[in-house]
């Protein structure tokens, strides 16, 4: 069950992309576009976070700020950077390109951050049967771009 919920989010992630750079590209403007799409994404995780938490979420959050580390608190920083960033390379490379450079870097990192164990991970070796599988992930996207290295408009 968790792979095809898996499957689903990475599906939305695709189009979320695509509707992102089309908004880019019809307002003309990144950062405005990219404004629009964080602030109704935080409306969303307000009205999802007072019906998970109830009213005292805003004491939860309180008290775990002194028991946490300061990066822990950088996860909306780095997805502003990666939304906004992505709206405009995907109207340079494509949404294969972009997705598939995305794909590879994800599965690299992952691989790294699960081994070393930071973030607060759970740390999970590299296996021998992992690295093969990262290897097959990295070389079938990379069979799947193989025409979609020219850059748009080249």
């Amino acid at each position: 069950l968790l792979a095809p919920a898996s499957m689903v989010i990475g599906g939305l992630h695709v189009v979320q992309a695509g509707i992102n750079s089309s908004l880019g590209t019809s307002c003309g403007n990144w950062v405005v576009a990219g404004a629009c799409s964080m602030g109704t994404a935080s409306l969303v995780a307000v009205f999802f976070l007072r019906m998970a938490a109830g009213p005292c979420w805003f004491k939860q959050l309180r008290a775990a700020a002194g028991t946490t580390a300061w990066w822990q608190w950088t996860g909306g920083l780095l997805g502003v950077c990666s939304l906004m960033s992505k709206m405009i390379v995907i109207t340079i490379l494509g949404g294969t390109m972009t997705n598939i450079i995305e794909s590879v870097t994800e599965v690299l990192f992952t691989l790294t951050i699960e081994h070393s164990g930071t973030l607060l991970a759970r740390r999970r070796a590299i296996t021998p049967l992992k690295a093969v599988g990262g290897l097959c992930a990295i070389a079938g996207t990379l069979l799947a771009a193989q025409d979609t290295f020219v850059p748009v408009g080249s």
